[in-house]
């Protein structure tokens, strides 16, 4: 989608549904509000550049804060929309940041392998996998909605994954993922 095609569709989604005022986090990355009833309504629109300096540690501790405030009231949500529909990718490691905050068990996300060997397409590095461990921070174990769509990429893509494994499980609704990993 062009930038105004993105900040059209944001639009519609925050006259039709979202009841407060969106609060901007990690570089208006990361964006907070209520929908009817009080549900939660975190939209995540890449999971990159979140820091006041590059690199992943400034991103890391940006992120965190931000959690930490989004689910300091969670324990009054009857639930919680993640909408990544609109997500160009990022760090996986940041989706799983978001999905340890929506947990009370351990579970592995999804695993990765590599290709080992460029001439025999048969072979392949061993599985490595990602695990969601619970956070001992702010967090939300109710029932959680993910909308994705066709310009859901890359991070959103393993974030999606992630949050297929949980329980409770989650609902996802939407269009499939674009398809574009690393």
């Amino acid at each position: 989608l062009e930038s105004s095609d993105q900040a059209r569709a944001f639009e519609i989604t925050e006259q039709k549904y979202v009841r407060t005022p969106l609060r901007a986090f990690c570089n208006g990355e990361v964006q907070y509000g209520r929908l009817d009833s009080g549900v939660g309504y975190l939209r995540v629109k890449s999971f990159s550049n979140f820091g006041s300096q590059p690199g992943y540690e400034s991103g890391s501790a940006a992120l965190e804060e931000a959690l930490d405030s989004i689910f300091a009231d969670a324990s009054s949500w009857p639930g919680l929309v993640i909408d990544v529909r609109i997500n160009d990718g990022g760090s996986d490691a940041w989706g799983l940041a978001i999905a340890s905050r929506l947990t009370a068990s351990p579970y592995v996300a999804y695993s990765k392998q590599a290709r080992l060997d460029p001439q025999d397409l048969t072979r392949w590095t061993d599985a490595q996998p990602s695990e969601v461990r619970p956070a001992a921070r702010p967090s939300f174990h109710g029932p959680v909605v993910a909308l994705t769509g066709i310009h859901s990429v890359s991070a959103a893509e393993t974030f999606t994954q992630a949050l297929l494994k949980r329980v409770p499980k989650v609902t996802r609704v939407g269009e499939n993922t674009q398809g574009v990993f690393s």
